[in-house]
């Protein structure tokens, strides 16, 4: 039997959002993905906002839940909900005692430098030979077969925190803090699988408006899984992106001013977008 990345093909690609470029703020997202044999994970991490260096946190967080959740044997656990749960707390708790490890080495006191680096939100998938699985851990997006949905929002924009667990009596006390199992298909059934941060909201707000300096539409989000380029090109998927939230000057010779059209994405936006090769299947 083939290797089951060799049965899919994916794109990805993330932009820094409009309000941490004012600011002067990096990029707090960031996305992994891995591919093994008999499994394929992928990851995007959304650091929070407030956080001055959730960039740390976030480019950490992909690694660590990537490896750990791969090492759990998830992809290997069938569709036994009960055994699922149990899993993915395992894997919390070991993700936890990992943050902690390296909070308590930064130099800063520890709830800050959990406060400040290491509050980040999970969207994940992993992909077996038989069942594919789709988790979270705060706020996002993920497409499903072409079955857009939302994770959240949360009540004042404050989703739950991974981290949260580390300082749980002393940050904030909430019975929220465990991963969220959203879907378990077959792989045989899985066609096309987007997974996102909550940046692509402001994609999916804009698809009907134009891009800045253009005649061209932003364009539905099904695009990233329907669209050959995003596969055969793998800076494409970013270069949307960055069309989408440019800012572009256009001089206006009857008012004899300069005038500007302005980018949708507020906020940071990262994908992975994963579909099955044309023409493949398990049994192949």
């Amino acid at each position: 039997m083939i290797p089951i990345y060799r049965e899919f093909e994916n794109a990805s690609g993330s932009i820094v959002g409009k309000y941490h470029l004012r600011i002067g703020l990096n990029n707090q997202d960031n996305y992994l993905l891995m591919d093994h044999p008999d499994h394929i994970v992928a990851i995007v991490c959304d650091g929070c906002g407030s956080g001055p260096t959730s960039e740390v946190g976030a480019t950490l967080g992909s690694s660590m839940v990537s490896w750990e959740l791969s090492a759990s044997g998830l992809y290997r656990l069938g569709d036994d909900r009960k055994e699922i749960d149990l899993c993915l707390e395992r894997v919390r708790r070991l993700i936890v005692d990992r943050i902690v490890s390296v909070a308590f080495k930064v130099g800063l006191p520890f709830v800050t430098a959990i406060s400040d680096s290491f509050l980040f939100t999970i969207v994940a998938a992993v992909i077996g030979k038989e069942h594919t699985y789709i988790i979270s851990f705060g706020d996002g997006f993920y497409a499903l077969n072409g079955n857009v949905k939302e994770i959240g929002p949360f009540e004042n924009n404050a989703p739950p925190y991974i981290a949260y667990g580390a300082v749980e009596e002393r940050l904030e006390k909430r019975d929220d803090l465990k991963f969220v199992l959203h879907e378990v298909i077959p792989t045989s059934e899985l066609q096309s699988l987007l997974i996102a941060t909550d940046g692509l909201g402001d994609f999916i707000d804009a698809m009907d408006k134009k891009l800045p300096g253009k005649d061209e539409s932003v364009g539905d989000v099904s695009q990233f899984w329907t669209n050959d380029l995003y596969f055969s090109n793998q800076a494409a998927v970013g270069r949307r992106l960055s069309l989408t939230n440019r800012s572009v000057g256009k001089f206006d010779r009857q008012s004899n001013r300069l005038t500007h059209e302005h980018g949708y994405l507020k906020d940071d936006t990262t994908l992975i977008s994963i579909r099955r090769k044309h023409g493949r299947s398990e049994s192949q």
